[in-house]
């Protein structure tokens, strides 16, 4: 989400203005009637029902300090990315009726359906997590797609945080993590370092998340003594047999928690459907 997001912010901003907004929109998410009427990309949310949020309440949530989250909202919102209002911080509805937002939406929506593919594959699913729903709108739930899948990243990041350090240590974890699950190398997840896959390179991460490449390295280190990654030849490298051992059993039980979570909304707003219907379309006959 920070990455697909953030366009011009580094990645720091980029989550603090994402947390805003999730906070904002915390009232619909937990609506499922309200999520169904603002599900499609027409029907963009107003200013009217999104929910403000502190400062102090938005340094909790991200586990941030709060002159680090006070100082970076005072520039968000000289740059017109954050409003903030007598109640607190709003990212205005107008930040997401561009074309550029909704290229966001399209793409999260590509990497959405591979995912449920992948856990469908895997017997993930079990029946009760995927509600037989048809929303009586048979438009695209990107926002409601987008609004989710941000609930599920922020729900994520302070079990991230608890092995990785901070917020953008837990970022370049993640790049870690979605490249080795990419380009898994060795099959084998015991195997001590990953055999087959490359290690992710200071200077794409920098480019990703809108890091300095010096800031990218020193993090790149931390990340290191904290025995999750190693460094190999100027990159970094998962340990998968630590990550087997020792995170990912610890991992496990919240992140499948969240999977179910958010692919039982998911469903409920008529998105799986939809990707069963172009799966159908694509496995028929002549449209090879």
């Amino acid at each position: 989400m920070v990455v697909l997001g953030r366009r011009e912010l580094d990645s720091l901003d980029a989550l603090i203005r994402l947390a805003v907004a999730q906070s904002n929109l915390g009232p619909i998410v937990t609506d499922h009637e309200r999520q169904l009427r603002y599900a499609g990309w027409p029907t963009n949310p107003g200013d009217d029902v999104r929910r403000p949020i502190r400062v102090a309440a938005l340094s909790r949530t991200l586990g941030l300090p709060f002159e680090t989250v006070r100082r970076r909202v005072a520039r968000l919102c000289e740059a017109q990315k954050l409003v903030a209002t007598s109640r607190g911080l709003v990212v205005p509805a107008k930040t997401y009726e561009t074309q550029g937002h909704r290229a966001v939406l399209t793409a999260l929506d590509r990497a959405l359906h591979r995912t449920y593919l992948r856990l469908r594959a895997s017997d993930f699913f079990v029946t009760s997590d995927l509600p037989d729903s048809e929303p009586a709108s048979r438009a695209v739930p990107l926002r409601a797609m987008g609004r989710l899948a941000g609930d599920y990243y922020l729900r994520m990041l302070p079990y991230l945080q608890a092995w990785a350090g901070d917020s953008r240590d837990a970022l370049i974890l993640l790049c870690v993590l979605r490249m080795d699950f990419d380009d898994p190398g060795d099959e084998d997840a015991t195997a001590a370092e990953g055999e087959g896959a490359q290690p992710l390179r200071p200077g794409r991460v920098a480019r990703l998340l809108g890091l300095s490449p010096e800031t990218v390295r020193r993090r790149f280190h931390g990340l290191s003594r904290c025995g999750i990654c190693s460094l190999q030849d100027g990159g970094l490298m998962l340990r998968r047999d630590v990550m087997a051992e020792t995170v990912m059993p610890q991992l496990a039980a919240p992140s499948e928690m969240n999977l179910r979570r958010v692919f039982r909304a998911l469903a409920r707003v008529g998105a799986t459907r939809r990707w069963e219907r172009i799966d159908d379309a694509a496995a028929r006959p002549g449209r090879a």
